[in-house]
């Protein structure tokens, strides 16, 4: 049982980190935080129930991070207010994807995507 929660925590946390890589995935999306601690909190479990120091310390705080993460995107979703409008509806590459307005600016591969579109 141990390890399969150990591979299905590990696949979370690399899943989120290879869609990150090859723009699928923006870390700025609850999505992405929430894979994150789900997979590190997972391994925590794990590495507390094998008493691995070293395991708990890197999964423990990698979860704590993506705590931090999940409570950042809620607040800022609390925040906005109703009916303001969050995005740009775009279509890249003929898939139409929500935009927010720091994608270009920030440099990240659907930013580019979308300024190669639009030159």
């Amino acid at each position: 049982m141990l390890q399969t929660i150990s591979v299905l925590g590990a696949l979370a946390i690399l899943g989120a980190y290879a869609a990150s890589q090859f723009g699928f995935a923006d870390a700025s999306k609850l999505s992405y935080q929430v894979a994150n601690f789900l997979g590190s909190a997972g391994l925590s479990v794990v590495a507390v129930m094998d008493w691995q120091l070293g395991f708990i310390l890197l999964e423990g705080a990698w979860a704590l991070v993506s705590l931090w993460g999940i409570a950042t995107i809620l607040r800022r979703r609390g925040s906005a207010s109703p009916g303001a409008h969050q995005g740009a509806f775009v279509a890249v590459e003929g898939v139409p994807e929500a935009v927010e307005s720091g994608d270009v600016a920030r440099g990240d591969a659907l930013g580019q995507r979308i300024a190669k579109r639009k030159s």
